[in-house]
């Protein structure tokens, strides 16, 4: 009689590779969903720093343009040439000989400073009309730490932008308002 030898197994049996390949699935979609993740977050604050950028470019354009605002320096604050109150909308056209040698007053340099500055914010932040025209403002606010926003009183200019995030994602239901998605920066500062 022949006697029976046990030989170790060599290799890997089928199940135990589908048991790797389950794992290796599963840990390769929290990897991409980690990735989406931070490119969303990138995006996001993309945008925010646009916000500010086209925020700091308004200030220096009406420091830039402060006899508009200031015609003397015993005068109060005139905010009109660059105001934009939400619900109001943009100058439709620059004015042609601000950008001539002729040149313009300081009020048709403000209005063209409002064409420049919200094409500006159209071609940097995602936004529809109603974000241009209701959430996006230029005004006088005497006290920017309480409720009420562009009290055209005081000396401070308050300045708010607003963009749609396209970023974020929706609940359970799917269901995602526009409010929701509407986030704002808004900066203050003394002319």
């Amino acid at each position: 009689m022949r006697e029976m030898t046990i030989r170790k197994q060599g290799g890997l049996t089928l199940v135990e590779v589908l048991v790797v390949l389950v794992i290796m699935a599963i840990g390769l979609m929290g990897i991409a969903g980690l990735q989406a993740t931070g490119v969303r977050q990138t995006t996001g604050a993309g945008f925010k720093t646009q916000a500010m950028f086209l925020a700091q470019d308004m200030i220096e354009r009406i420091r830039a343009n402060r006899v508009a605002i200031l015609p003397n320096e015993d005068s109060l604050i005139n905010l009109a040439p660059y105001a934009k109150a939400s619900g109001g909308a943009f100058p439709t056209a620059a004015v042609a000989a601000c950008k001539t040698a002729v040149g313009c007053t300081p009020a048709e340099m403000a209005q063209s400073d409002l064409f420049e500055w919200e094409q500006a914010i159209r071609h940097s932040l995602p936004v529809t009309n109603d974000e241009i025209t209701d959430d996006t403002y230029i005004c006088l606010d005497s006290d920017p730490t309480d409720a009420t926003v562009c009290d055209g009183l005081g000396s401070t200019v308050l300045i708010r932008l607003a963009w749609l995030d396209n970023t974020l994602q929706t609940d359970a239901a799917g269901d995602l308002s526009q409010a929701d998605r509407v986030h704002t920066y808004q900066i203050t500062f003394e002319p």
